[in-house]
C-alpha cells in the first residue's frame, strides 16, 4: 500500500530541491527572516517587513494588494487540504491569480494525489490546459509521479508531453527513481537519448546510484555502448563515481574519454576527490 507523504501547513508555497525530492516548508507558527522565505507575487516583499539598510521603502499601495492577500489565503487552504482531499484542493487552487503560484500550488496538491492514485494524476495532467501554470505544475508533480511509476513518466517524457523548460529536471528525477528499482532498464532508456542536454542530466544520477547497487554493472553497460557522446558522458560519470573508492580505476576510465574538455574536467574531479 502506498504511504502518503506528510507535509506541513505553510503561509506561502514551498520550494522544490534541485534533485527533485520532496518539499521543504517553514512551520506556520514560526516566522522566518524575509530573506529565507520564497519570493512573493509582484515586485515588493512581505508588507510586514521593514526595509534593510539601503533598501527602498516598499510601495504600500501595492505591497498588500487584494489579489495578493487572496492568493496567499488560497495557498494556505490548498496546502491544508492537499493530504486529505487533493482533488478538492486542486479545484480551490484554480482560483489563484498568479500563474507561478497557481502552478506550484496545484503541483503540490497533485503530488499528494499521486501517492494515492497516480493514474488519476496522469489523466488530470493530460486534460489540463493551463499553459501559464503548466511548467510549474510539472516541476512539482513529476518527481512524485516518478516515485510511483518511473516507467510511465519516462514514456510520457519520451513522447514530448512535458514542457521543454522542465524536461531536464524531470528526466533526472525519473532516472533517479527508476535506477533505484531497475538500473539496467533505466540505462536502456538513457542510452536512447539523442538530446545531449537530457543525456547530461540523466547519466550522472544513473551511474552514481547504479554503482552503489552493483559496482561493476555500469562498466559492462558502458563497454557495450557505441562510440559517441553517450559513451563519453558515461565514462566521465563512472570515473567520478569511482574517484573516492578507487582513484586509479577512475583515472583509467577518464583516459577512455576522447572529448578534450570532458576528459580534463573529469581528471579535475578525480584529483579533487583524492
Amino acid at each position: 500500500m502506498t504511504r502518503m507523504k506528510s507535509v506541513m501547513i505553510i503561509p506561502v508555497l514551498m520550494t522544490v530541491l534541485a534533485a527533485g525530492v520532496w518539499l521543504v516548508a517553514p512551520d506556520l507558527g514560526r516566522r522566518e527572516p524575509a530573506e529565507s522565505r520564497p519570493a512573493k507575487i509582484g515586485r515588493n516583499s512581505d508588507p510586514g517587513r521593514h526595509p534593510a539598510e539601503g533598501e527602498e521603502e516598499p510601495n504600500k499601495s501595492t505591497a498588500a494588494s487584494p489579489a495578493l492577500v487572496k492568493d496567499r489565503s488560497l495557498v494556505e487552504t490548498v496546502i491544508e487540504m492537499a493530504t486529505s482531499d487533493p482533488v478538492q484542493a486542486l479545484k480551490r487552487a484554480e482560483a489563484i491569480a498568479d500563474p507561478k503560484l497557481r502552478g506550484e500550488t496545484m503541483g503540490f496538491a497533485a503530488a499528494q494525489w499521486a501517492a494515492l492514485d497516480a493514474d488519476a494524476v496522469f489523466a488530470w495532467l493530460e486534460a489540463r490546459h493551463d499553459e501559464e501554470a503548466r511548467p510549474f505544475i510539472e516541476r512539482m508533480v513529476f518527481p512524485a509521479l516518478a516515485e510511483e511509476d518511473p516507467v510511465r513518466v519516462a514514456a510520457w517524457l519520451s513522447e514530448g508531453k512535458a514542457q521543454p523548460q522542465v524536461m531536464e529536471a524531470a528526466v533526472a528525477a525519473t532516472v533517479q527513481r527508476w535506477t533505484q528499482r531497475n538500473p539496467a532498464t533505466a540505462a536502456e532508456w538513457v542510452g536512447s537519448f539523442a538530446d545531449e542536454r537530457l543525456l547530461k542530466a540523466a547519466v550522472e544520477p544513473l551511474i552514481s546510484l547504479w554503482v552503489k547497487q552493483e559496482r561493476e554493472a555500469p562498466a559492462k553497460w558502458i563497454e557495450g555502448l557505441p562510440a559517441g557522446i553517450t559513451k563519453e558522458e558515461a565514462c566521465a560519470a563512472y570515473a567520478a563515481a569511482l574517484a573516492l573508492s578507487a582513484p586509479e580505476e577512475a583515472k583509467a576510465w577518464a583516459a577512455k574519454i576522447e572529448t578534450k574538455d570532458l576528459a580534463e574536467a573529469t581528471r579535475k574531479r578525480i584529483a579533487a576527490a583524492e
